[in-house]
């Protein structure tokens, strides 16, 4: 995002501003995040806050979900609330 902010900054599309997306890949066969902002008046300001709020719950509530080393995923609840408040504590700010 912030590269994208630079661009913006820097003179952005001649065309103007309208969308703006994050599509983020690790190892798993799905996106880590993939957000996007369709004709919005400040898309990067919308995904910046897309971005911040889906680090709120939904990346760690997705960290629990299956993935390759574990296929199973979390299961119980409290667990993954747990797993939520931690990542939340650490600043949450890192993905996989």
């Amino acid at each position: 995002i912030a590269a994208l902010e630079a661009g913006e900054a820097a003179g952005g599309d001649k065309r103007g501003k309208q969308s703006a997306a994050l599509l983020i890949h690790s190892t798993e066969d799905y996106a880590e995040i993939d957000l996007r902002v369709d004709d919005h008046a400040e898309p990067l300001a919308e995904l910046r806050r897309l971005y911040d709020k889906a680090h709120e719950r939904f990346i760690p509530f997705m960290r629990c979900g299956p993935s390759k080393a574990r296929p199973w995923g979390v299961l119980d609840r409290q667990a993954i609330e747990e797993e939520i408040a931690r990542f939340n504590k650490s600043g949450g700010r890192t993905l996989t």
